[in-house]
């Protein structure tokens, strides 16, 4: 419950406005990645979501659900099911004042297990989901 509880509230107040039962969901069934940015238009966040399209099998592989939100939209890329989905308009305050761009990444266990504000290498990305506990017992089981 108290895991349940922490990415309800990790979620909240990273996207104010997103419905807690939707992300839910996912716990232990997918990670998170969540982008972010403040402007319709930044450079790296447009670079960083062309890299996570790039290998969409990795995605799928890794269990990856994709989160993404700029001034105007938050949207869910899940590719297992080849959907996108508009959640919401994002409400001011989804990054700090001085922060243009975000990258999180939500483990199964809902903890973040990483979180920074630059591009991120999807061969860094699974790299750092292929040493996790729970990657290794999954690749060992297949």
């Amino acid at each position: 419950m108290i895991k349940k509880n922490y990415l309800t509230l990790v979620f909240s107040i990273l996207l104010f406005n997103m419905n807690a039962q939707e992300l839910e969901q996912h716990q232990w069934k997918n990670r998170i990645l969540i982008i972010k940015t403040k402007q319709d238009s930044n450079n790296v966040f447009d670079k960083q979501l062309a890299e996570v399209l790039s290998d969409k099998k990795g995605i799928i592989e890794r269990k990856l659900i994709i989160y993404t939100a700029n001034d105007a939209i938050l949207k869910m890329l899940d590719f297992s099911k080849n959907k996108e989905i508009k959640i919401s308009n994002v409400k001011d305050g989804i990054l700090k004042p001085k922060e243009n761009f975000e990258i999180l990444l939500i483990g199964l266990d809902g903890g973040i297990k990483l979180k920074q504000d630059e591009f991120l290498a999807l061969e860094n990305l699974f790299s750092l989901i292929d040493g996790m506990p729970m990657r290794r017992r999954e690749l060992k089981r297949n």
